[in-house]
């Protein structure tokens, strides 16, 4: 059975069909109930919704220490983190838009707009679909009158 965790801040655990998938890891939070080394080996996707450094967290440190996870992000921020991670071969740059697979997983992922500051690529929100649940994450964004396009269109 699938779960959300929350971990503090913007980051969240979730559990779905069987993987496991952290969203905006800044797992040194003050709230944050986890440590990386909670996660060595056990982590299958790790997606980040933009560049501030409390919501790339320790995804560097994460994809080092979890060699099959994959990264996802919006494709600049994307090619920015693989490098510094040693990950190109694990990294999935996209676009905002409509959803797209996971190689090897049941996991579908869509980038969503989001209203934010961002230096390397677009601030992005992020929809995880898998069989047993769908996940909208708004990153770090403040209202505005298209969120409410992924209730209408997922």
């Amino acid at each position: 059975m699938g779960y959300i965790r929350w971990l503090g801040h913007a980051a969240f655990e979730l559990y779905l069909d069987g993987y496991r998938v952290l969203i905006d890891p800044w797992l040194t939070n003050p709230l944050s109930p986890v440590t990386v080394d909670d996660y060595r080996d056990s982590v299958d996707l790790i997606i980040v919704t933009h560049d501030h450094s409390d919501h790339i967290g320790e995804t560097i440190q994460l994809l080092k220490q979890n060699r099959t996870a994959r990264l996802v992000a919006v494709y600049e921020l994307a090619n920015h983190i693989a490098a510094k991670a040693a990950a190109q071969d694990r990294t999935i740059g996209a676009n905002i838009g409509g959803p797209f697979e996971i190689p090897g997983t049941s996991l579908r992922v869509a980038l969503t707009p989001a209203q934010h500051s961002s230096s390397i690529g677009s601030p992005t929100g992020v929809i995880v679909f898998s069989k047993e649940a769908t996940v909208y994450h708004a990153g770090d964004t403040g209202l505005f009158a298209e969120m409410k396009l992924p209730g209408e269109l997922y």
